[in-house]
This record gives C-alpha cells, structure tokens and sequence, in this order.
C-alpha cells in the first residue's frame, strides 16, 4: 500500500476480483498501444475500483475506471494491478463509471444516450443526468424524448452531427412519409446547413427502410430476399458511411486534444484566470474540465 503526493491511497489488488461493470469494447489498434506504452514506461495512472463483497468472505471489487489499462496488465501477464479503492456503492460506481466513459474521448456513436438511457434507468432526473455529464437540463430530456420513442438511428445521427437536435426532433413527430419535407422545411428555416443535408436525407431513408433501431428490422418474414447487388449496394454504402464516422470522430479527437491542450497552457497563466475570474467564468462544461485537469497518460 503505498501513498502519492495527493493523500490518496493506493493499493495491489488481485486483477482476477475486478468486475467490471460498464464494459467497453475498445478498439484492437489503441488497445496494443496501451500494452506496449505500459509494458515499456509502466502504469502511469492507477485505476479506480470500490470495494464490494466476494465468495468466501474475501475482498472483491467493482471497477470505476481503468478498464483499458487493466486488461494491458492482464495481457501482459501481470496478476495484481495498482489501484484507487474506494467505498462506493455498486450503483454509484457504475454512475461514475459511465460519466467517466462519457467525459474522456469523444464515445463511438450511440454510447452517449445509451449511457443516458442506463442513468435514468437507475432514477436519475434529467437536471441529475446533466449535471453529471455537461449538458443542460432541457438537452437531455430532448436526447431522452428521441430515446424513448426508439429513435436510435436519429440520435447516432444527432451525435454524429449529421442532423441538429431540434430536425431530428421534428422528424421524429411527422409522418414517415414527410421525412425529407422536414429535412427541406429544416434547411429553409436555417436549422439545416447544405452539408449537412445529404447525411440528413440519407438517416431518413434509412428510417424509412430500415426502421428507428440501428439494425435493420424485419417484421415481414415473408417478404422477397434482395438480390445480390442490392446487398453489394448496400454494403458498399454502409462501409463509407463508417470511414467518414471514422474520419470525422478521428478529426474531433484532434481538434480537442488541441484545445486542452491550450486550455491547459492558458489556465496555468495567473493573469489569464485573472482575466476569467473578472469576466465571472471560473467554470466550464464538466467533461472539458476533467480532460483538463487530468493528467497525462494511459
């Protein structure tokens, strides 16, 4: 058990009594490079797990965060990890577990309302679920309004920024057949840019085709098959759909990374926080805050 500069505690703890209960499936190219930054220069940040009970009255725990870096440890052939433990209840590790996916890199589409959706699951309010990620009070009951009706293709699309909140919204309460009317009344009204427009039209037929849920339904069993270059079509579109996902959640990544770094830079100027404490803006959105405050490392 040793002690950092911080007063916190931490302890080597059994990899094989860690449960994880927010699981998240990483990506195989940045997971081994978690293995090698670790296996090379060492753990530079320990993870965070409570304390619960196990089987034979030995110590378990639930995982908080950390999930990437103790697995690199597990494939790295290591038993015990370096650990934060705390007291948390089973319920409130998972809630800071889920923030704590929320506030690091931009989430793969649909893990932030499907975070939601598990926060409200466990009674939070939509002021509560705000607080706790960054958003306002009213954004997330609209996040949570498109939820509820199933809408899972128009939310990705909302956190992939290819349709404004409030056009997803509207298209949500028309008609199915009115879909690309809204998108046309949307872009009209200035809610809809014309870059945007193609993603847009694109969501909506899928809607249209597919159904709200992000996988195709098939309520009739005994409709014709497609023919084989359909599915070729389809398949071909479905994979540059996901390259520009990639390239525009990759191009995000670097652009914040830009400016926390910055931000980093600036708040560590007395004259800077001089200038904000004047201005009355000592804060910023929670998930910025904890990039910036945190430190560097795996």
């Amino acid at each position: 058990m040793t002690e950092n500069n911080d007063g916190i505690v931490i302890e080597m703890i059994p990899i094989d009594r860690i449960t994880v209960l927010n699981p998240r499936v990483r990506d195989a190219r940045k997971f081994a490079e978690i293995v090698d930054s670790i296996e090379k220069v060492g753990l530079k940040q320990p993870i965070k797990v409570s304390r619960t009970s196990g089987g034979e009255d030995e110590v378990a725990y639930n995982l908080v965060f950390g999930q990437g870096r103790m697995e690199a440890f597990k494939a790295l052939g290591q038993t015990e990890i370096p650990a934060i433990v705390t007291d948390l209840s089973e319920q409130d590790s998972l809630v800071e577990s889920l923030v704590e996916n929320i506030a690091r890199r931009p989430p793969p589409p649909g893990a932030l309302f499907r975070a939601i959706g598990d926060l409200a699951a466990l009674g939070y309010s939509n002021r509560e679920i705000g607080t706790k990620i960054g958003y306002s009070q009213a954004h997330v009951q609209r996040l949570r309004r498109l939820l509820k009706a199933g809408e899972e293709r128009l939310l990705i699309a909302v956190e992939t920024g290819k349709i404004p909140l409030r056009v997803a919204i509207a298209i949500s309460d028309a008609e199915d057949e009115r879909g690309p009317d809204v998108l046309v009344e949307a872009y009209e009204k200035g809610e809809l840019t014309l870059e945007q427009m193609s993603g847009a039209r694109r969501t909506v037929e899928h809607r249209q085709r597919y159904g709200k849920a992000q996988k195709p339904a098939h309520p009739n069993r005994k409709s014709t098959a497609k023919s084989a270059d359909a599915i070729a079509r389809d398949l071909k579109e479905a994979v540059k759909n996901h390259a520009q996902v990639i390239e525009q959640a990759d191009r995000a990544a670097e652009q914040l990374q830009t400016l926390v770094i910055g931000l980093r830079l600036l708040m560590s100027q007395h004259h800077f926080r001089a200038v904000l404490r004047g201005e009355g803006l000592q804060t910023m959105p929670a998930p910025l805050a904890r990039l910036v405050e945190a430190p560097d490392g795996a």
